[in-house]
């Protein structure tokens, strides 16, 4: 675990906005819990019980009040190239990520509604039918999109894979009923409702959120109504296999209800259901109920007795289709790049081929002081050199084995001038500012003092980012209007 970045899952739930923000990091945290340490951030200690008893958990502090003394407290409690942030929820924003970003944390955010700019490295949305040109982001902006990418709590994957077949009951005489972790419109018994008008025999079987504050006494108290809270995974996997079919808002229960392998009808009531609700029924998985806050009793009424007597082996087959057991895989490979930790090594002599490679690469030559190419024998001689002076440290950074890039540290007469680069294939993965931090780190260990220095041409922006990011004061060069110094002091860098 130590070569992985611990990963921080920021997610908000309540009675108004429900459970499925953290239902869906805690399904996406699964995946990686065997590779890296999980720490979940709440605003509040309502549902610690829903966090998985091997993660540990933090809630914010009373007196953090405003997203800016949350990002403050976050920067403080969390160091930045050894974590990544796992964000879901819709107030995580632009801004947010941004500053996060700029702290140096790399950032993954789970979506559902294409309602703003990302700004993270890596964007899921599990919805159906969505693709990258929806969205307005960052050139830097990763995506995983679609069912392939559903981040599914890992029971619910296993019934999945279990299930290759599926056959529709030869009639539909119990239903399980779930419309989200607060319900904040009372649907549930709405539905109920419209269920028993059109078939009173039928045994409703509601799961209610731990979020749900509504009213359901009338309801409990009729006869083949059975309500349930607090499951646990594999209870609700039985409880749904014992059913016919289900009913359930338009969320992520609409995927585990695909692994149970049910016949299934979907509603939609807040705007983020809408875009999942719509490629449920283009891909033909459900049947559509609407806007359930708005539809008309009884107009809901006649969509359910539709629905319990309609041909359902057509969805159930779509269902079997719908997850091929790739899920983690995809997820590991897209999320690999920003997990793994760099680690430094010093340079050897046969290293002169790469570092040669990297030194005449054309970005690396244009933003290099002196432009011109370098000759084979120049740079070999000129690495033999400074691997035999004691002045100059020279490390290779590697996430696994893989080679992403140099840092390099001169002691001069009154400063210590530092150098980097970053492989051509590792760029725009915000490589730099780690690479640069753990290069600091490593003097720190070796250097006791001095001032370090770095040049860095006017029209090299990634570079100027990297550090101020990292507290270096920004100066004009004397020398070379088009380089630009940055400095800062060993004493100022923390251990």
């Amino acid at each position: 675990m130590g070569k992985n970045r611990k990963i921080i899952a920021r997610a908000n739930a309540g009675s108004t906005i429900g459970l499925g923000h953290l239902y869906r990091l805690v399904g996406l945290t699964e995946v990686f819990q065997h590779d890296t340490e999980i720490e979940f951030v709440l605003p509040n200690s309502n549902y610690i019980s829903l966090i998985p008893k091997s993660y540990h958990f933090q809630v914010l502090p009373k007196e953090v009040l405003t997203k800016e003394d949350e990002l403050n407290w976050l920067h403080e409690y969390y160091e930045p190239i050894d974590h990544i942030f796992f964000l879901d929820g819709y107030d995580l924003d632009k801004n947010y990520q941004c500053k996060l970003i700029e702290k140096g944390y790399k950032v993954l955010f789970v979506d559902d509604f294409v309602q703003f700019e990302q700004q993270a490295h890596v964007v899921i949305n599990p919805s159906l039918n969505i693709r990258p040109e929806a969205y307005k982001k960052h050139p830097r902006t990763q995506f995983g999109l679609g069912s392939k990418y559903a981040a599914l709590r890992k029971e619910f994957l296993a019934v999945a894979m279990k299930n290759d077949v599926a056959h529709p009951p030869e009639e539909i005489r119990s239903v399980f009923i779930s419309l989200g972790g607060a319900d904040p419109f009372n649907l549930s018994a709405k539905v109920i409702h419209a269920l028993s008008a059109v078939a009173p025999s039928v045994s409703l079987h509601v799961l209610i959120g731990q979020a749900n504050e509504s009213p359901l006494k009338e309801e409990a108290s009729q006869g083949k109504h059975y309500f349930y809270r607090n499951l646990t995974e594999n209870q609700m996997i039985d409880l749904m296999q014992k059913c016919d079919a289900a009913i359930t808002s338009a969320s992520t229960i609409c995927y585990e209800i695909c692994c149970v392998r049910k016949p299934l009808a979907i509603g939609w009531y807040v705007d983020n259901q809408e875009k999942l609700y719509n490629g449920f029924l283009k891909e033909e998985l459900a049947r559509g109920l609407g806007n359930l806050k708005d539809i008309l009793p009884e107009d809901l009424s006649n969509q359910l007795r539709v629905f319990l007597h309609a041909d359902h082996q057509p969805a159930l087959k779509r269902q079997v289709e719908l997850f091929d057991g790739k899920n983690q895989i995809r997820l590991r490979k897209l999320l690999k790049p920003y997990l793994k930790k760099i680690e430094l090594r010093r340079v050897e002599q046969e290293d002169v081929q790469l570092l040669f490679q990297w030194a005449n690469d054309p970005l690396v030559r244009s933003q290099s002081l002196n432009p011109k190419p370098i000759t084979f024998e120049e740079h070999e001689q000129w690495l033999q050199n400074k691997l035999a002076d004691k002045n100059s440290l020279l490390f290779i950074g590697h996430q696994d084995e893989d080679a992403v890039g140099q840092i390099r540290f001169d002691q001069k007469e009154d400063h210590i001038l530092l150098s980097y680069l970053v492989a051509e294939m590792y760029r725009g993965r915000g490589l730099g500012y780690e690479l640069v931090a753990r290069g600091l780190k490593a003097l720190k260990l070796l250097v006791d003092q001095g001032e370090i220095l770095a040049q860095v041409k006017l029209k090299n922006l990634a570079s100027q980012k990297v550090f101020e990011r990292l507290g270096f004061v920004k100066f004009e060069c004397s020398d070379n209007r088009e380089i630009i110094e940055y400095k800062i002091s060993l004493g100022e860098l923390s251990a």
